[in-house]
């Protein structure tokens, strides 16, 4: 993985532990949209000044952004679910463009309401004699918004 990807892939997992977008940093730290979107993308690299800027923005050390972290310290990690390792057994089978761009929709599933928030199932009585008709279609119009989560 050359300079450009490695701070491609760090820079967004840094935007999504601060729950970031591209857009946000750039504003943030006053750089052009385009700017930031191009070191997202690996097209080119910052100057050490501004990643020592995002370095001190984000709370980490600038060898956060510029080095390769692959290989986490596993002594301080807690057990992963069965669901947390399917997804980074997928991850780690991805090339490093693909990880890049796994990191990239990740993100973008975070921002869709539907797909963060905690959705509870109400149980619906629509069995019961005193629902309305009005009551009734509610209720199956609600169900078949569900059907479509």
């Amino acid at each position: 993985m050359n300079n450009k990807e490695v701070f491609s892939k760090n820079l967004y997992i840094q935007l999504e532990l601060h729950n970031m977008t591209r857009a946000d940093l750039a504003r943030t730290l006053g750089y052009p949209e385009t700017t930031v979107s191009n070191w997202a993308n690996a097209v080119s690299y910052p100057r050490i000044d501004k990643i020592q800027e995002m370095a001190d923005f984000f709370g980490v050390l600038k060898s956060d952004l510029t080095e390769d972290k692959s290989t986490p310290n596993l002594s301080n990690t807690k057990k992963l679910t069965e669901k947390e390792e399917l997804l980074l057994d997928k991850y780690n089978k991805l090339n490093d463009f693909g990880q890049t761009e796994a990191i990239k929709r990740v993100s973008e599933l975070t921002e869709i309401e539907k797909y963060t928030t905690k959705t509870v199932i109400h149980v619906m009585a629509a069995h019961n004699d005193d629902n309305s008709p009005e009551q009734i279609e509610l209720m199956r119009k609600d169900l078949e918004e569900m059907d479509k989560w």
